[in-house]
């Protein structure tokens, strides 16, 4: 486990709406990747309205395919490269089956110009999270 003072800025998800910065007309929207924030999207729909934007219009889950159960990595790197620009921030997950592609798909989001919010449990700090490029961790009880 990684030592707290080597953390980034760990935020709760009531908190979420501080990492939300819409930007001009476009930028507006909130990614969650697969399960991230399965039982929190009450607070993506707060930070929604309270910047003035209906959840129903800005806020996108992108889900595994038919059959599966994990959104495939590339799924997830080509809906970016296609839609990312429409999107402020994406909350992403240590549940993807993304290992050792964690730094590649931060990236992707970044350039697209999107927040990097990482969730995970709190008892289960991926190791080298720090590196990934993360813009902050929100922590989650199971």
């Amino acid at each position: 486990m990684i030592p707290r003072e080597h953390l980034l800025e760990t935020i709760e998800p009531e908190a979420l709406s501080q990492w939300y910065r819409p930007a001009q007309r476009i930028r507006v929207g909130i990614l969650l990747l697969g399960d991230a924030l399965q039982g929190g999207e009450g607070f993506v729909d707060d930070a929604l309205r309270t910047a003035g934007h209906e959840p129903l219009r800005r806020k996108a889950r992108l889900q595994p395919r038919s059959g599966e159960h994990s959104v495939r990595f590339e799924d997830a790197v080509e809906f970016v490269q296609l839609y990312g620009h429409e999107y402020a921030l994406c909350v992403a997950t240590s549940w993807l089956p993304v290992r050792g592609r964690e730094v590649e798909l931060v990236e992707v989001l970044h350039e697209a110009g999107c927040v990097v919010v990482w969730e995970t449990k709190s008892d289960d700090i991926p190791r080298g999270v720090t590196d990934w490029g993360v813009d902050a961790l929100m922590e989650v009880s199971e």
